[in-house]
């Protein structure tokens, strides 16, 4: 293996476990090697590579939660906000972890303004600690929730801080590096692919050196009951270049972080608002600027500039260090050509947490029907209807759909959902 034996355009480096390749999941050669230097350029316990994405290093991480728990007596509960990713849903659910949510004032499907004196407070109101705070910094948005005071808050509970921060892996080499792990995070989950120049599928998964109750063979044995047997070596030849690509090339992502500064200064000078404070991403607040974001998408894609995601209220664009002067100099002009009209107004929608009827376990392994969503109204969710991008659910399983769920998932077009059949 494989089939192609190297000879089909762009594959001669697709190979398998052969003799001098090492193995991802039993790593002790090239591979170890190659990790062991990830691991200094984010100055942890340990960083491991993923070939499937930050999905594999969420599951991951949600394993390792369970097992310390088990390990030392615990019930394993996890406290997160709602605006996870879809993988998250799943870890849980395979793992049957019980999840409690924390409930802030989300004013969309995407972002959070939770503060380290509300995590107090929901801590300080459990009746059952929690193993693990999981949160999602930054958000879909861009949104960047202050790490450092949560971190402070987690060690006074002795709860862990566990963190999806798979839009950042390029914090680490800012002018300010405020990466998860370097302010305290126990453990974080990084897709390289999404802003580091690595292939599709690239991801991390970073242990804290404050953290050393796992070796790096247990999350190895851990992390391989979730994935694939046939890693990617495509995808590991990638993350080991773009590991080199960093030692020598750190200052490209400041240089960038600068000109992206730039260009958002650009747009609120035409009158755009924006929203979140990543640094190589600008989300374009639309209806405040007298458009829909999927006017503002279909304008953009006509001048062949595709973005990262569009919704009605949201444009987002990701940049990297990859992005020349031109493509800069190209959205420069072609916003400059977008006449400002009447501002729209915002939508009227309340996130709030539906009823739960089943665990997420039950729910996503029940016996399931497809129905209308305006038809799903007092039914109990089973596996959730949500595209990528964002991948982020608008409703758990178990969790009974009501009319206000009813009214934001038409908001984000779902028509229909799968719920439990009765």
């Amino acid at each position: 293996m494989p089939g192609h034996k190297g000879k089909i355009a762009g594959t001669s480096y697709d190979i398998t476990e052969i003799s001098g390749a090492d193995s991802l999941f039993d790593a002790c050669g090239i591979i170890d090697e190659s990790e062991n230097n990830l691991s200094k350029l984010y100055n942890t316990l340990f960083s491991l590579y993923s070939t499937e994405g930050s999905t594999l290093s969420i599951k991951t991480m949600l394993a390792l939660v369970y097992k310390y728990a088990k390990n030392n007596g615990k019930k394993p509960l996890i406290l997160a906000e709602r605006n996870v990713h879809s993988s998250f849903l799943y870890g849980v659910g395979l793992l049957d972890i019980q999840v409690e949510w924390i409930e802030d004032e989300r004013q969309n499907l995407f972002s959070s303004n939770l503060t380290a004196k509300t995590v107090e407070e929901k801590l300080k109101s459990m009746q059952e600690k929690p193993t693990a705070l999981y949160l999602t910094s930054p958000d879909y948005l861009g949104n960047i929730l202050p790490i450092k005071e949560i971190v402070s808050v987690c060690k006074k509970h002795n709860v862990l801080l566990v963190v999806d921060n798979a839009h950042g892996a390029y914090f680490n080499f800012l002018k300010e590096n405020i990466h998860p792990i370097n302010l305290g995070a126990d453990m974080c989950a990084d897709s390289a692919h999404k802003t580091l120049p690595t292939l599709t599928g690239g991801g991390y998964l970073h242990l804290n050196k404050r953290f050393d109750y796992f070796s790096k063979s247990d999350v190895k044995r851990i992390m391989k009951t979730f994935a694939s047997t046939s890693p990617s070596y495509l995808i590991l030849s990638s993350l080991d270049s773009t590991n080199k690509y960093l030692f020598k090339e750190k200052n490209a992502f400041i240089q960038c972080e600068e000109k992206v500064e730039k260009l958002k200064q650009f747009c609120l000078n035409l009158g755009f608002d924006l929203v979140g404070e990543e640094k190589l991403k600008i989300t374009l607040d639309c209806k405040s600027f007298g458009y829909f974001g999927t006017d503002i998408a279909s304008l953009l894609e006509k001048q062949n500039i595709v973005v990262e995601y569009f919704d009605k209220d949201y444009v987002i664009l990701m940049f990297s260090p990859l992005n020349t002067d031109s493509d800069f100099d190209k959205i420069k002009c072609v916003f400059k050509g977008i006449e400002r009209k009447k501002e729209i107004k915002k939508a009227d929608l309340i996130f709030s947490i539906p009823q739960r009827k089943m665990s997420i376990k039950d729910a996503l392994f029940s016996n399931e029907e497809r129905v209308e969503v305006e038809k799903a109204n007092g039914k109990i969710i089973s596996s959730i209807s949500v595209s990528c991008p964002p991948a982020i659910p608008l409703i758990f399983s178990g969790e009974v759909v009501d009319e206000n769920t009813i009214k934001i998932l038409q908001y984000y077009g779902i028509k229909d959902c799968q719920v439990v059949k009765e």
